[in-house]
């Protein structure tokens, strides 16, 4: 090999040693991107439901379908009878024997009532002056100030909110059901006449939540037209408030319970609270979660798990005890 040749080849090399090196990061790259995808799936903030690697430990089979050996049957409760309905039977259908009758069965059926048609209510209220002071005097009434009623205007809401039907689904779901027909606009007039209604009582349960002493907060993902909202979720003694914004952010904290609350938060690990507080009290999933965690990677943790995993069972060995004593005082 000539010296002209062996430069040929040493430029193949250097230009094959190029695409290698090229290749090389591109798929770097890929795998520092797959990692950051599969942290959603594999960290201590990983919530069970999206686990994708979830060890399953095996069940026992008995040998047949249905629950395990041991499980507590459930059974439903037998309901209040509201109607009666007596089947008699006096003589027989193929020789017109007269009957004896040996026993009564009973069977109890439930059915969901025949759905009615939207009624329209027409009130005569009386007015008059009065002759000695000159004032008017309207009879009492409940009549509603719009056209529509508080029922009718409750399940148009609950539709569209509760079940998350579009306008023209539930145009046709009133229609079917009740025989009732409306327009999408009348829809909307409909639901922020509802959304006015209950301002009041909407701010008197923030009030409410301001002045406890302990308040349990959550946020998760919620699909609103097709974006990625919040829904956040308030909780105290005898409360629960749910609000959906388009921010995960200290705001919304803030907007809730205000800059001024002095109380205990009971949340998760996310940075968004102990910006708002120092005053926390992480959930105890998620701590024992994150402890697990750390046991797995690093060894000298194991045994700070045990301790808050024994301390947890504790906890609930007490509560159930509190819980059996109240009820054998009751």
């Amino acid at each position: 090999m000539n010296e002209q040749e062996f430069e040929i080849l040493l430029k193949k090399k250097d230009k094959r040693i190029k695409i290698l090196e090229k290749e090389k990061e591109d798929l770097q790259e890929k795998v520092c991107d797959l990692e950051k995808r599969l942290l959603m799936y594999e960290n201590a903030h990983t919530p069970p439901s999206l686990q994708k690697n979830k060890k399953r430990i095996p069940r026992e089979s008995c040998g047949k379908l249905g629950a395990p050996i041991g499980h507590i049957k459930y059974d439903r409760e037998e309901p209040e009878i509201d109607e009666t309905i007596k089947h008699t039977v006096n003589t027989c259908p193929y020789c017109n024997s007269e009957l004896e009758i040996k026993e009564v069965l009973e069977v109890i059926e439930e059915e969901i009532p025949e759905l009615k048609r939207v009624k329209a209510i027409k009130h005569l209220i009386e007015w008059a002056i009065c002759p000695k002071c000159k004032k008017r005097v309207i009879a009492k009434n409940n009549a509603s100030v719009d056209r529509f009623g508080p029922i009718l205007k409750s399940k148009i809401t609950l539709l569209k909110h509760d079940d998350r039907l579009p306008l023209r689904k539930v145009e046709s779901a009133l229609l079917r059901d009740h025989g009732f027909k409306i327009t999408h606009t009348g829809i909307m007039k409909v639901i922020r006449q509802v959304a006015k209604k209950l301002k009041e009582p909407y701010y008197e349960i923030i009030k409410q939540i301001r002045s406890s002493n302990v308040v349990y907060i959550d946020e998760t993902q919620y699909k609103l037209n097709g974006e990625t909202w919040w829904l956040w979720t308030f909780v105290c003694e005898g409360i629960v408030l749910f609000v959906i914004r388009k921010s995960r952010s200290k705001e919304v904290v803030e907007e809730i319970l205000g800059k001024e609350y002095k109380g205990i938060i009971s949340c998760d690990g996310w940075k968004t609270y102990e910006s708002f507080s120092d005053k926390l009290q992480r959930c105890w999933a998620h701590l024992l979660r994150e402890s697990h965690h750390l046991k797995e990677e690093y060894k000298d943790f194991k045994q700070y798990h045990i301790i808050l995993k024994n301390l947890f069972d504790k906890i609930i060995e007490i509560r159930l005890n509190l819980l059996r004593l109240i009820l054998v005082l009751n």
